[in-house]
């Protein structure tokens, strides 16, 4: 009992690290992104956003996640003789495939700005050498993850938070700096690189202080081999299908509407993201748990289904808040012209990446069964749909109808959860979603009215989306507390974590 509880305190506690390591590097990104897209104009941002999507997504293909499971597993096992090499198997081919990714970008900088991308010819060369920028942050990109990943497999989110925190803040304010004194794309993505860098060097450091045992080499064992290609092989096959989706919606669009278009279609498309990414930083402590419940079902169903009613339930505040107020905000943050173009576009946004953060614990337990085959098929037919789908709707809707096509292939990630639960939960939890979509779609519809009612009478400003979003969200959590939706140990889970970390 002591042990469960115990567990279940640090698995709250790693869950908050991963909460603030989302929350801290918004506020940043908040303030610097009007200004950096003031001072660059939403052609050279667009055309920013395009090419830094080459060194975040292209050939950045996660195989750093096999470091957080094996040395989360060995840690438990006591095999911690075994971890050096399957570090350094990660490492080799990691960066194999991150100097083909690298090489493959500069080799065809030329044929991508000018045929592919169509870049106007006063902004090509520019667009070369920051894709040759891009291909170097690639490299160093890839060894980041694996140290980071090394970080999360021995739950040190404290180390994890504190290099996510101050690599936004480095980013941010010197790219405030930059856009300032009349830099430009090619200084932002000099400055990508420098920090990236020092959060590389710096994960390691860490990963090696809290590793003494870590040794790098060549020469790694068969079995060490095997584990890695086992585990990276599905793991590229979906980050690789994703970030070719991600490029090709990115890339169409400014080939067919113009780099500005591109602003106005990725800057409420972050926004949404911040959706999925703050499910993503509060699950990070949950692989490493999820490792060590292996061979206790009972556990772990228990903890697949508190987690997801905990993430449904922040999703949908989420996704009611970003509609109803959603085009307040992009008035008072950008301006009302920003807003009336990007405003329908965050609608879209908003449900394609909500669907993407529900599937994230489904998607963590097919991977910790070593099963991340099923992953990899789900996004190769998101991709499959979605690709086709945004070259037709566009035509019509233009980039609207390039994100409703990527909408329409996410809904992919629904029978993905299906089978996850058939297959590694004993059996589909129908009752379980039954009941708690229930109680959250009768807090969320009160939610909605509320805040619906404060946005359009209250006088536009800060002040107006602030009320609405803080009353809104204590309607909401009155709502759920009355519907029962959270038993009495998980209400006194959270009081005592409260309690502990205000």
């Amino acid at each position: 009992m002591v042990e469960n509880t115990s567990r279940r305190h640090l698995l709250l506690k790693n869950s908050l690290y991963g909460l603030f390591s989302w929350l801290f590097p918004i506020i940043p990104t908040i303030i610097a992104t009007p200004i950096i897209v003031k001072g660059l104009g939403t052609e050279l941002y667009g055309l920013y956003v395009v090419i830094s999507g080459f060194s975040s997504y292209f050939f950045t293909l996660g195989i750093g996640k096999a470091a957080a499971k094996y040395v989360a597993e060995y840690k438990v096992s006591g095999q911690t003789d075994k971890i050096s090499d399957i570090v350094s198997a990660t490492v080799i081919l990691s960066l194999s495939l991150g100097l083909l990714g690298a090489a493959a970008i500069i080799i065809l900088a030329g044929l991508i700005v000018t045929n592919v991308l169509l870049i106007t010819p006063g902004l090509q060369n520019t667009a070369v050498i920051a894709l040759y920028l891009a291909s170097i942050t690639i490299l160093v990109g890839t060894l980041s993850q694996i140290f980071q990943s090394i970080l999360q497999g021995l739950q040190r989110f404290d180390r994890f938070l504190l290099l996510t925190n101050l690599s936004s803040l480095l980013f941010s304010v010197g790219s405030v700096i930059a856009v300032i004194f009349g830099y430009g794309v090619l200084t932002i993505l000099l400055l990508t690189l420098a920090v990236a860098a020092g959060v590389c060097l710096s994960s390691y450091l860490m990963a090696k202080n809290l590793l003494p045992e870590l040794r790098l080499k060549l020469h790694v064992s068969g079995e060490a081999w095997g584990l890695v290609w086992r585990y990276a092989t599905s793991i590229i096959v979906y980050q690789l299908c994703g970030s070719l989706l991600l490029l090709f919606e990115r890339g169409w669009i400014v080939r067919k509407f113009g780099p500005a278009a591109l602003t106005y279609y990725v800057v409420p498309m972050t926004l949404a993201m911040y959706i999925q990414m703050f499910v993503g930083s509060l699950v990070l402590a949950l692989f490493p748990a999820v490792n060590e419940l292996l061979d206790e079902k009972e556990k772990l169903v228990t903890l697949y289904q508190k987690s997801t009613k905990l993430i449904l339930s922040l999703v949908v505040f989420a996704v009611i808040s970003a509609v109803v107020c959603g085009r307040l905000f992009l008035g008072i943050w950008l301006n009302q012209e920003f807003a009336d173009l990007s405003y329908w576009l965050l609608v879209i946004h908003v449900f394609t990446f909500a669907l993407v953060a529900m599937n994230t614990i489904a998607w963590q337990v097919a991977e910790s069964f070593r099963f991340a085959a099923v992953n990899a098929v789900a996004t190769f037919i998101w991709m499959f749909v979605s690709i086709p789908l945004m070259v037709f709707l566009s035509n019509r809707w233009k980039a609207e109808g390039v994100a409703f096509a990527r909408l329409i292939g996410v809904l992919i990630f629904i029978p993905l959860i299906i089978y996850v639960e058939r297959e590694f939960l004993d059996g589909i939890c129908w009752r379980f979603w039954g009941s708690i979509w229930a109680r959250i779609a009768a807090a969320g519809l009160f939610t909605c009215l509320v805040e619906w009612l404060l946005v359009s009478r209250l006088p536009s400003g800060w002040l107006a989306f602030v009320t609405a979003v803080f009353i809104g969200l204590l309607v909401y959590m009155a709502g759920l507390l009355f519907t029962g939706l959270f038993e009495a140990d998980e209400k006194l889970l959270i009081r005592n974590a409260i309690l502990k970390y205000k």
